[in-house]
C-alpha cells in the first residue's frame, strides 16, 4: 500500500510504502478509492522484484487490458533515482508489442525451440 508520508500506520498485515508525494498522473480511483496507477505500481514493484517478476506483472496487466505503455514510460521518467528501475526497463523491453509472449508455457517453448516460424539449425 502506497501512502503519503503523513500516514503513520496501516491495517494489520499490510506493509506500507511511504512516499514524499505522488504525482497526480500516478493516482487514479476505483470506486472512489484513490489508488496508484498500473505504471506507478510497476515502478514501486521494481524495488522488490527482478525483471522476470516484473515481466509477469506487465503480462498480467496487459492481459487484463490495464497496461498503458505510454503511461508506464511517463511513470518511469518521473521515478528519479530509483536504484532498481533497470529491472523494469528490461522487463519492458521484453514486453514491447513486437515481443509479447502470451503465457509462461509459450515463453518456455520459445526457450526450447525458438519463436514460431524459426527453424533450428541442427
Amino acid at each position: 500500500m502506497t501512502t503519503p508520508r503523513r500516514s503513520r500506520t496501516g491495517p494489520a498485515g499490510i506493509r506500507l510504502h511511504r512516499v514524499r508525494r505522488l504525482h497526480h498522473d500516478d493516482v487514479t480511483s476505483i470506486r472512489c478509492i484513490p489508488v496508484t496507477t498500473v505504471g506507478r505500481t510497476a515502478v514501486d514493484l521494481s524495488d522488490v522484484l527482478g525483471s522476470r517478476g516484473l515481466a509477469r506483472v506487465l503480462r498480467e496487466a496487459d492481459y487484463l487490458r490495464l497496461l498503458d505503455l505510454n503511461a508506464l514510460d511517463a511513470a518511469m521518467a518521473r521515478a528519479h533515482g530509483r536504484r532498481r528501475l533497470a529491472n523494469l526497463a528490461a522487463a519492458l523491453e521484453i514486453h514491447r508489442p513486437a515481443t509479447v509472449m502470451r503465457s509462461e508455457l509459450e515463453h518456455a517453448s520459445w526457450r526450447c525451440a525458438g519463436p514460431p516460424g524459426c527453424r533450428s539449425r541442427r
